[in-house]
């Protein structure tokens, strides 16, 4: 029956006579007057604020009554107590009513009120028997009329008995069956509130929640039969609080209070020394023993992850990270060598009163175990991006743990857990990863979510990317504009990785053998290998951390990767049938790339590379040796790209690579002649800067082609000034032209 308006105190009045506090006290109790009508008399008792008119008597009395508060508890639960065991569906009940159960709430307060200052209600002095049966039936009212005032009620009358009493969440925590029932009934109601999309109901029970799960952390963390509160999270309980954990997600305290409780019921410090245990020899010796922990866990799990409902499966998933959270947490404390790293306090007690443990070997082992098995359970699922994310993150929350994750070395207990762990890393970026970079439909989102796993690579094992590199370095040729962002903070990540690791000339060889993407027609795609914060990051990296027989290697890698490209652009042929194939492909651009295009592409990357590692690479020079090795390099390395970027096809890469070596020459001591004879105003007219046909039309080979000549000019007029000084030596001044350096 639906909670009806109480009626009014007048009503109440015309119907008996109330002339003494005996009157008022049988009138209260009496069957014959309906407890709607009932009700309204205990709230005019209660609060005088009520009584309006002609019931002034009612107030007087109210003032005089002996134990007021005692007397209304005591009929109001008397009655509820009743009424909860013969109650029908359609009866009117006291505990279907929100003004019964705010009543009893305000007179709770009351009560405690009325303590002496600094003291709190107990509540088994007032509640006693097991009140949580109220909240049992209170909850599983069909709520079909959405009645919000109800919620409220329930709600505050709940977290006032658990938090705003003296031994309330004691109380509570004691009567552990009942407390179950509220926790799978709260969290019933709520779930089916957010699968409905009623927001405002949902809301409604987040205080509840919260408060309900406090207080079976606290049961469970009290229990001295661990063993019966994992029980608790059934196949039923337990799917049901991994999804609530997912969709509660916005709400840090419900979350956090969620992954509180599951932490002290499944991982109990008692729980988990036989979790542990039977987990280890699962591992070790595969056991075939139906285990109470290891196997119905793992039951439980893959149960809901093969449900037919897929949005209930995505938030199972997305749970399963926090999950594994918690249980490395618990494990730390369950190993003294470990303890001290322990980023939880939940459980410590239980540890300080049975600081039996296990070896870090073995702890290790079974953390490694219980990833394994989530992973498993996740990893078939990736195609789709929901999962694909749930994955991510329990790679990143395993791999990243402080105790038993690889990104700290903190936690390597021996060589062959390293290597387990390495070679499931490998498997995810082999299996899951590289193959969404491959995927010629792949969406912004689930390259962004590639992105992040590389990321996570990145820090967990390093040489684990490198054996993708090859892939990798493709995709950043060809990066969605929606995931230019994310692509960029992974780029600059395994710039300062391989840095740090002195392997930054893997990089380069990688590089070098990167095939430039294909773009459709109209497709919004960007080449990050060409963008500036790409550029200063190889720039920063060589010249702060590269060794310079590092640096001298890379110059030869990259220098030789853009003449292969030049032979080939050009066909091996002359350079008329050079400036041939550059022009046909500048005119196919309009319809779509074709193979030359990307060859273009392909060879305009090699140059930007090798000019900026040739630029960034003079500052590893240190020593006199170094000097004239480098020197020699230099020579050796603009001879034969003047040789491959000879035609005018290849106008762009042939000034931009020149202007780098004179750059980096004049930076160089030693190299004035060799410097001179390369910056010769005919020399540079004749062979540098563009004709007038070919592609000098090109914008940007214009600018190129001014800024060289800007450089030979500037160069000369130094040049000249030093002469006159009589800095430079005649030997010097032999090859060059004094006027027609003027000239230029």
């Amino acid at each position: 029956m639906d909670t009806l308006e109480l009626p009014s105190l007048a009503a109440v009045l015309s119907s008996v006579e109330i002339a003494s506090t005996e009157d008022l006290t049988r009138t209260l109790r009496a069957a014959s007057l309906p407890l709607q009508q009932r009700l309204t008399l205990a709230w005019a008792i209660l609060d005088s604020s009520r009584v309006e008119g002609d019931a002034g008597a009612i107030q007087r009395l109210s003032a005089i009554l002996v134990r007021k508060n005692e007397l209304l508890i005591e009929w109001l639960l008397s009655t509820i107590r009743r009424e909860l065991k013969t109650a029908k569906a359609n009866d009117y009940a006291l505990y279907r009513d929100p003004a019964a159960i705010s009543l009893l709430t305000r007179i709770l307060e009351c009560i405690n009120e009325s303590l002496p200052s600094g003291t709190l209600l107990d509540v088994h002095t007032v509640l006693d028997g097991p009140f949580t049966a109220l909240f049992v039936s209170a909850l599983s009212r069909e709520l079909a009329t959405r009645d919000l005032s109800y919620i409220a009620s329930v709600t505050r009358l709940w977290r006032f008995i658990v938090e705003s009493t003296a031994d309330g969440m004691e109380a509570v925590s004691m009567q552990l069956d009942g407390l179950t029932q509220v926790l799978s009934l709260v969290t019933a109601k709520y779930l089916k509130a957010a699968d409905d999309g009623d927001v405002q109901l949902r809301d409604s029970f987040l205080g509840m929640l919260a408060s309900v799960f406090r207080a079976m952390r606290s049961a469970c963390e009290s229990t001295v039969v661990p063993r019966k509160c994992f029980a608790l999270f059934d196949k039923d309980l337990l799917p049901q609080l991994l999804r609530l954990i997912t969709v509660a997600s916005d709400h840090e305290d419900v979350h956090r209070e969620a992954l509180d409780m599951l932490h002290a019921g499944l991982f109990h410090v008692a729980s988990m020394r036989k979790f542990t245990t039977e987990l280890l020899d699962l591992v070790l010796y595969t056991s075939e023993t139906k285990s109470t922990y290891v196997s119905g866990f793992f039951d439980i799990l893959t149960s809901a992850l093969g449900s037919q409902d897929m949005v209930a499966r995505a938030q199972y998933a997305a749970a399963l990270p926090d999950l594994l959270a918690r249980y490395l947490q618990a494990s730390a404390l369950v190993c003294n060598e470990t303890r001290s790293q322990a980023t939880t306090t939940i459980g410590l007690p239980a540890v300080a009163a049975s600081p039996a443990s296990r070896s870090r070997e073995d702890i290790s082992t079974t953390c490694l175990a219980m990833f394994s098995h989530l992973y498993n359970l996740l990893q078939p699922l990736s195609s789709d991006e929901r999962f694909l994310a749930a994955t991510n993150r329990l790679v990143a929350v395993y791999f990243g743990d402080l105790c038993f994750g690889t990104v700290r070395n903190a936690s390597i207990a021996s060589s062959g857990i390293y290597t387990s762990q390495i070679a499931i890393l490998d498997s995810w970026l082999g299996h899951t990863i590289s193959p969404i970079f491959r995927e010629p439909k792949a969406t912004p989102s689930s390259i962004a979510l590639a992105l992040a796993g590389i990321d996570t690579a990145l820090e967990a094992g390093p040489d684990s990317v490198q054996a993708h590199a090859d892939q990798l370095l493709h995709a950043f040729s060809h990066i969605p504009v929606d995931a230019v962002q994310p692509a960029s903070s992974v780029l600059n990540h395994l710039v300062s990785t391989l840095a740090k690791a002195r392997q930054l000339d893997t990089l380069f060889e990688k590089l070098v053998q990167v095939q430039v993407g294909r773009s459709a027609r109209g497709s919004k795609h960007v080449n990050l290998l060409m963008s500036a914060p790409f550029i200063r990051a190889i720039n920063l990296a060589i010249s702060q951390s590269m060794p310079f027989t590092q640096a001298t290697a890379c110059i030869t890698i990259v220098v030789g990767a853009v003449v292969a490209e030049a032979s080939k652009s050009s066909g091996g042929g002359n350079g008329e049938e050079g400036r041939k194939r550059r022009r046909t492909s500048q005119s196919g651009s309009n319809k779509g790339s074709s193979g030359s295009e990307l060859c273009t592409q392909r060879l305009e990357l090699l140059a930007t590379i090798a000019a900026n590692v040739v630029l960034a690479s003079a500052a590893t020079v240190s020593t006199e040796l170094q000097r004239e090795n480098y020197s020699q390099l230099l020579m050796a390395r603009y001879s034969e790209l003047c040789a491959a970027l000879s035609t005018d096809g290849v106008a762009w890469e042939r000034l931009l690579l020149h202007y780098s070596f004179m750059e980096v020459a004049s930076r160089i001591d030693g190299t004035e002649r060799w410097l001179e004879t390369c910056m010769y105003p005919e020399r540079v007219r004749k062979s540098i800067l563009p004709t007038a046909g070919g592609d000098a039309h090109s914008a940007r080979v214009n600018a190129l082609a001014m800024l060289v000549a800007f450089q030979t000019a500037a160069h000369w007029s130094v040049f000249a000034s030093s002469i006159s000084a009589g800095v430079i030596p005649q030997s010097v001044l032999e090859p060059a032209n004094v006027d027609e350096a003027a000239a230029a």
